[in-house]
């Protein structure tokens, strides 16, 4: 439920034409008979009415679109999104529109990437730690600003223990900023390293965090959201030894079935499924749907136990057509339930896959016998696998030396910040393609729509081969 309005009854924007793909999004447009709806009127005054209950009964007609063909005008949106935060949570809204980088103390380099860096950072005047992500600008297209506003947005939107939380989100001229959970125990991929792996707890680890990804990746199904992006890197400990899922850029919408609803050939490589590589060959019209995040499930799960994906090789296309003609060889070692459920996962028809009836189906398996989800949920479980932390909590000992050791900041970005303060206050900035983007999660809830990504036809720029 979002404002108290049933969610089911507004209809998001849909990204394909056909109509057995459209989306059930929570802050899309009511649909409406202009013939027959009466003209909405906004609250300026009535009688036993606060000014708070004024401004949420305008903001949810408004942001709800009820009564208008088209939704309220960008700038007019913010306004009152701001002004309800205000009223609901107390916080007056120019403290809001204050959270700015210089709010942030840099700490150290987590991870760089080809569109900027992670940093942990800390909120000066607390002590609270955070995951800054910063994306440069310039290095998107039109293509990877909607998937930047659609992570936001799913980080924003969906509260759950085993996703990543976003706390902050704001802009400069030339960068993005999204402040998030930090993980303080490093991500899968570099846990799964041999000289970090220990063989006796990777039957526990494995398990545990497979159910974590199940009921990640349930919730996100259940709102009509496919992940595409499982792979070890995007898997997150925290300091108890519990997961989050991260990287929210390849969600698309909309997606409600196991077959049907994608179209895009996106994702790595080495965890795609055989239905996406299909595509091309399957011609225009070809989908696939939510299927394909269990296959990836799969791939993790049997990469945990033997430290490689299935099928592996650096040969891209051979890759591709072992995925899509060979036959999966799981070693004997492995116990029945834990080879009976690698092997169902990665079927590859999709049909036939563990995960086609939804995840619930996934719990159900004998692999999970003995995990009750519900206690899972509100993580009453010791953690088979910890990671091992140092006392401070900025050592960030969990991630790669070769980031960790990194220069703060490069002469080009000091130049960069330099030429910026120049040229007047932080807040000067333009917001040209990322209206609405600032967000605080104190101000209890996005400060714009969620925004659909159009599915183009292919995303070979995105085909990631294992690095």
């Amino acid at each position: 439920m979002l404002l108290g309005l049933d969610e089911n009854k507004i209809k998001g924007p849909t990204e394909d034409t056909d109509s057995n793909s459209g989306s059930v999004s929570p802050t899309g447009s009511m649909e409406t008979d202009p013939a027959t709806t009466p003209k909405m009127t906004l609250t300026t005054s009535a009688p036993n009415m606060t000014n708070a209950a004024m401004l949420e009964r305008n903001f949810a007609m408004i942001t709800l679109g009820q009564g208008f063909r088209t939704p309220p005008r960008a700038s007019r949106r913010k306004e009152l999104n701001i002004h309800r935060c205000m009223s609901l949570s107390g916080v007056d809204p120019e403290d809001f529109l204050k959270v700015t980088l210089s709010d942030f103390e840099k700490l150290k380099v987590l991870g760089v990437g080809s569109f900027g860096k992670v940093f942990l950072v800390k909120k000066i005047g607390v002590e609270t730690v955070y995951a800054m992500k910063v994306i440069k600008k310039s290095t998107l297209t039109p293509r990877m600003k909607t998937r930047v506003k659609m992570e936001r947005n799913v980080m924003a939107l969906h509260r759950h223990p085993f996703i990543v939380k976003l706390h902050y989100a704001f802009q400069q001229n030339d960068r993005l900023f999204f402040v998030m959970d930090y993980c303080s125990g490093g991500d899968l991929y570099y846990h799964l390293h041999p000289s970090r792996n220990s063989r006796k707890s990777v039957a526990g680890m494995a398990k545990f965090v497979a159910a974590q990804l199940t009921l990640a990746l349930g919730h996100l199904h259940e709102q009509g959201i496919i992940y595409r992006d499982l792979k070890p890197e995007n898997v997150l400990f925290d300091n108890k030894g519990y997961i989050k899922l991260a990287d929210f850029g390849l969600t698309k919408g909309g997606v409600f079935e196991p077959l049907r609803g994608a179209r895009s050939i996106c994702g790595s490589l080495h965890y795609m499924a055989p239905e996406v590589l299909f595509l091309q060959e399957k011609g225009e019209g070809a989908e696939y749907g939510t299927c394909a995040d269990w296959w990836a499930l799969g791939v993790l799960v049997y990469e945990m136990f033997w430290g490689l994906p299935p099928w592996y090789t650096d040969d891209q296309d051979e890759l591709v057509r072992l995925v899509k003609t060979a036959r999966l060889q799981i070693p004997s070692q492995l116990p029945p339930p834990t080879k009976a459920f690698i092997r169902e996962m990665l079927s590859k028809d999709p049909s036939k896959r563990l995960g086609f009836h939804g995840s619930a189906e996934v719990k159900q398996h004998q692999y999970f016998s003995r995990v009750e989800f519900d206690r899972l949920l509100k993580r009453e479980y010791a953690p088979s696998f910890v990671p091992q932390l140092e006392e401070s909590p900025i050592a960030a000992n969990n991630f790669d030396e070769a980031f960790t050791r990194m220069p703060l900041e490069t002469r080009s970005s000091r130049d960069r910040n330099q030429s910026h303060h120049a040229h007047g206050h932080e807040r000067d900035r333009q917001h040209t393609d990322f209206d609405d983007f600032d967000y605080a999660i104190d101000l209890e809830g996005p400060l714009d729509q969620l925004e659909e990504v159009e599915d183009e036809e292919e995303c070979n720029d995105e085909l990631a081969p294992r690095s």
